[in-house]
C-alpha cells in the first residue's frame, strides 16, 4: 500500500483505507462510495476525481473487482474522443448526447459550452 500512496501521491491513513474496505464488503455502490469520501475526506479536496482514482488504485491494490461506473460527464468525454471526427460534432449533436446521457439544465448548457468551445480553439490552432 506504501508503494500506491507515493505513486498517487496521497499520504492515506488507515481510517480511509478501512472504511473503504467496510463499504465495498457492505456492497454499497462505488459511486456512492466515491461521494461520500470526496464529500468527508478534506485529503480529496473535493475532487470526484481525484477520489475516483484513488479508488480504482486502492480496489486494484486489494485484488478487488467491483466495476466503477462513469458518470454521465465520463461518458461524454469517451463517446466524443471515440468519435471518428470529433472536430465535425455540432452544438447540437453534443446536447443530442447530454440529453441522451440524462444530464439535466446547466449541465446540458456546461457541456454543451465547453465542448464546442475546445472543438474550436482546435479549428483555430490547426489554421
Amino acid at each position: 500500500m506504501a508503494l500506491l500512496t507515493k505513486l498517487i501521491g496521497f499520504k492515506m491513513n488507515k481510517a480511509i483505507e478501512t472504511k473503504t474496505l467496510e463499504l465495498l464488503n457492505k456492497n454499497i455502490s462505488t459511486s456512492d462510495i466515491i461521494v461520500l469520501l470526496t464529500l468527508t475526506e478534506t485529503i480529496f479536496n473535493n475532487n470526484k476525481s481525484t477520489t475516483r482514482t484513488w479508488l480504482e488504485d486502492f480496489m486494484k491494490a486489494n485484488n478487488i473487482a467491483k466495476p466503477i461506473k462513469l458518470t454521465k460527464s465520463g461518458q461524454l468525454k469517451d463517446w466524443f474522443l471515440s468519435n471518428p471526427d470529433p472536430l465535425s460534432l455540432t452544438k447540437l449533436d453534443i446536447k443530442e448526447k447530454c440529453i441522451e446521457l440524462d444530464m439535466k439544465g446547466g449541465s446540458v448548457t456546461y457541456y454543451v459550452n465547453a465542448y464546442s468551445l475546445a472543438v474550436d480553439l482546435h479549428k483555430q490552432l490547426i489554421k
